[in-house]
C-alpha cells in the first residue's frame, strides 16, 4: 500500500502547515548532511524528490523537479540558463579560442606600441663597433652633446673575421636592409668598410646641400675647418647612384672616444673609422643633419 504525503514525511495527517514546513525543513537538513562512510555527502535524489513532491502536494506548490543538484546554493533557473549557453558553446570551442588568441596578440602588439619610447632619433652602428650597454652609449652621447634630443641606439657588428657565412651576420644584415627601407633608422654611424660595400644601395641620403648650407654661413663654416668627407663618384652611370657627399667622418670625435661612452672599437686606433650619414628614408631627416651638426660643433 502506497504511503500518503503525511506519512512520507512521517507526521500526523492532521498536522498543521507549520509542523509539515518544520519536518520538512529537518529531513532537508538530514539529507544534506547526510554523508557516507568516506564523508561524502549521499546525495539520493529519489529520496529528495519523492519528500519534496509529498511537502509541495500538502502545502499546494508547484516545483520543477528535473533539477540534478538541488542541494546546489544556485537557484536552479541560472543553472539552467547556464547549461544551455554551456551546451552552445560547447559547438565553438575552437573558434573561441581562435578569436581569444587573435585578441591576445592584438592586446601585446598594441601594448609594445603604447610603451615604445618616443625617440628622436634612432642611431645605428655598423662596422667594428660594439656594446654590452646601449642605454649608456645614449645617455653618453646625449651627455657629451648637451642635447634633449632622445636616441636609441642599435649595433650590427661587422668585423674582419666574420664571414658571409656566418648567420648571425646575414641575419644582421638583412635587419639593416629592412630598417633603411622602412625608414627605421635616422642617423647611420659606419666605417669606411662597410660604407664601400653598402653605397650602392641607395640607403644613404646625399649631403652636398647640407655641406653648402654649413659653409654658406660664415658662423658655421669653421665646423668643416679639416673635416674630411665621403664622397661617391658616379662615372656617367645613369642607373647608378649620382656623385657626391654621402658621409662625413666623425672618427676623432671626443663623443666617441670617452670611456663613459661604452663604445668598444673593434680595430686598432690606426684603423679605426666612424662616419656620419643620414637614412634616405628617415622621416626625421631634418633632427639627423642637426645631429650631425653637433657632433661637428663637438668636433670643433
Amino acid at each position: 500500500m502506497a504511503k500518503n504525503d503525511y506519512e512520507i514525511l512521517g507526521i500526523p495527517e492532521d498536522s498543521d502547515k507549520k509542523i509539515v514546513k518544520d519536518r520538512y525543513d529537518l529531513l532537508i537538513r538530514q539529507y544534506k548532511y547526510k554523508t557516507d562512510e568516506y564523508g561524502t555527502t549521499n546525495e539520493d535524489l529519489t529520496y529528495y524528490n519523492s519528500i519534496t513532491e509529498a511537502y509541495d502536494r500538502i502545502m499546494g506548490i508547484t516545483h520543477d523537479y528535473s533539477d540534478p543538484n538541488p542541494t546546489s546554493i544556485i537557484p536552479y533557473p541560472i543553472r539552467k540558463l547556464w547549461y544551455k549557453i554551456d551546451t552552445k558553446l560547447d559547438g565553438y570551442q575552437m573558434l573561441i579560442m581562435g578569436v581569444f588568441l587573435i585578441l591576445c596578440l592584438v592586446g601585446i602588439i598594441t601594448y609594445q606600441i603604447v610603451s615604445e619610447p618616443d625617440y628622436d632619433i634612432k642611431v645605428k652602428f655598423v662596422g667594428a663597433f660594439e656594446s654590452m650597454n646601449t642605454v649608456q652609449v645614449c645617455d653618453s652621447i646625449e651627455e657629451s652633446l648637451d642635447t634633449d634630443m632622445e636616441l636609441s641606439a642599435s649595433f650590427f657588428t661587422v668585423i674582419e673575421d666574420v664571414t658571409i657565412m656566418d648567420n648571425h651576420a646575414k641575419n644582421s644584415a638583412v635587419q639593416f636592409r629592412s630598417q633603411t627601407m622602412a625608414g627605421a633608422l635616422d642617423v647611420i654611424l659606419i666605417d669606411v668598410e662597410n660604407l664601400d660595400v653598402y653605397i650602392d644601395d641607395y640607403m644613404f641620403l646625399n649631403l652636398n646641400d647640407y655641406v653648402d648650407k654649413i659653409k654658406s654661413n660664415p658662423e658655421t663654416a669653421k665646423l668643416l675647418d679639416g673635416v674630411q668627407f665621403y664622397t661617391y663618384e658616379n662615372k656617367g652611370e645613369t642607373d647608378r647612384l649620382a656623385g657626391g657627399i654621402y658621409g662625413i667622418y666623425v672618427t676623432d670625435t671626443p663623443v666617441f672616444s670617452q670611456e663613459s661612452t661604452g663604445l668598444m672599437w673593434g680595430y686598432d686606433e690606426e684603423r679605426r673609422t666612424m662616419i656620419a650619414t643620414v637614412c634616405r628614408t628617415s622621416e626625421n631627416q631634418d633632427k639627423a643633419l642637426d645631429f650631425i651638426t653637433m657632433l661637428l660643433e663637438a668636433n670643433s
